[in-house]
């Protein structure tokens, strides 16, 4: 998981947008950071659709609203967790400074 982010204002923002727990965000988080190391490795994470990102997420609710929710959480920030794109259509925000070492070892190797 990203250093900070369970103290984030962005996490209490969307737990708050989601009327969730902190506990609850904090895990629907840890999932999209993994999903995305996984399958979307270069942050890009809108090649994917609200229904899949939703259900890789673990969010049994309403794929667009918690789309909406992670894109509009930003805690008093420019960004939330996830950026609109025009190539991508979504992108984790500053995912490239926060991806694990794995990641980006594949990525470098990769390249």
């Amino acid at each position: 998981m990203k250093r900070g982010t369970i103290e984030h204002p962005k996490t209490e923002h969307l737990a708050e947008l989601l009327s969730i727990s902190m506990a609850q965000a904090v895990g629907h988080l840890e999932a999209l950071f993994h999903f995305t190391a996984k399958y979307a490795m270069r942050g890009n994470i809108g090649s994917w659709g609200n229904d899949r990102i939703a259900k890789r997420c673990l969010w049994d609710g309403d794929p667009d609203v918690f789309v909406n929710a992670l894109v509009n959480s930003n805690g008093g920030k420019t960004y939330g967790w996830l950026e609109r794109h025009s190539e991508h259509r979504l992108i984790v925000h500053d995912w490239h400074k926060h991806a694990d070492d794995s990641v980006k070892k594949t990525l470098k190797n990769n390249n």
